[in-house]
């Protein structure tokens, strides 16, 4: 699903996976791009300390910031040269110009809670989350799963975090298709697991302690 993420940041509401991410794209302070918590300072700043940089790889440019490589959109491929590329990295003006150009908008990942248009893991900013509740989604995102199971060579599958889904019909679906699903649940005393829950059980955590404090 990366690649279909970077189709994304490459070509903002006009790629066909546009629809497969959970992005709001009209937010009171943005409209159709989205925000990348990415940088350990403000955008002026992280440039001037050359914490952003421009390469080339595979026929094209990318931004590299902070350990991540972004896709560049077409319009602003169209600016950049391998001529010129070292001048152009060391143009802050130049640079603030070009991320004008870009389908994301970066910011400093201490913003990332208050500022983030997009649903994701916890507060871990790569792990953007998929709308399972399409069933396109839902099939192009276990395409390889399902293909296994229907031969025989996948029995059943381990579910962790279901208390993150936005959805949690995805179980049901998930089951009319796998034989055997068993979530990550944590069960405390006394609490049972959700009946609503299409699921063949939890992975046993609750077991776990207790033979745990028996010895």
């Amino acid at each position: 699903e990366k690649e279909w993420f970077f189709d994304v940041l490459k070509k903002g509401m006009d790629s066909p996976f546009a629809s497969y991410f959970d992005i709001d794209w009209e937010t009171p302070t943005m409209t159709g791009k989205i925000v990348l918590p990415y940088l350990p300072y403000p955008l002026e700043e992280s440039i001037r300390k050359n914490l952003l940089k421009l390469v080339a790889g595979d026929g094209e440019f990318f931004l590299d910031v902070s350990l991540n490589r972004l896709p560049l959109s077409h319009k602003s491929q169209q600016l950049l040269s391998i001529k010129t590329l070292k001048a152009q990295n060391l143009d802050d003006a130049f640079l603030i110009e070009l991320l004008d150009l870009q389908h994301y908008v970066l910011i400093p990942w201490q913003l990332g809670h208050k500022c983030i248009n997009y649903r994701r893991f916890f507060d871990i900013q790569g792990l953007i989350g998929l709308r399972m509740e399409d069933p396109e989604v839902m099939e192009a995102h276990h395409r390889w799963l399902f293909e296994h199971i229907d031969r025989g060579l996948i029995k059943g599958i381990r579910v962790d975090h279901p208390d993150g889904l936005k959805n949690p019909n995805y179980l049901e679906h998930l089951k009319t298709r796998v034989p055997y699903v068993v979530v990550e649940k944590i069960l405390q005393k006394d609490e049972a697991l959700r009946s609503d829950w299409a699921c063949d059980g939890s992975v046993g955590y609750d077991y776990l302690n207790d033979l745990s404090n028996l010895y």
